[in-house]
């Protein structure tokens, strides 16, 4: 279906979907709990943040990983073997680790 509003046309799909019952409820009890007029509205803002997470990520590939990338390209002895990062995971996991431990203390 072909729109006009304020000037320009807007397409209007009607699409039917199956969801999962814990997915279906959700939908449910955002419309039940009056944060949402329609089912509709609550799919809308689902794809609506899948498309914002979608562009955050473009933009952090293209911005850090691209870049990175290509400087490994350029020198590759600034990256790490497999060794070296299992290694780093490590100590990073140890380190959160550890300060759970004295926070739970």
């Amino acid at each position: 279906m072909l729109l006009c509003r304020g000037g320009g046309f807007v397409i209007e799909m009607h699409l039917q979907i199956t969801l999962s019952g814990e997915m279906a409820e959700m939908v449910r009890a955002k419309v039940e709990s009056g944060e949402y007029a329609s089912a509709s509205e609550v799919v809308l803002e689902g794809l609506r943040a899948l498309r914002a997470q979608e562009h955050a990520f473009d933009n952090w590939m293209g911005e850090e990983v691209a870049p990175d990338l290509e400087a490994i390209k350029a020198d590759p002895n600034r990256g790490l073997t497999p060794e070296q990062v299992k290694a780093k995971l490590a100590d990073v996991y140890r380190s959160l680790a550890d300060d759970t431990c004295r926070v739970c203390r």
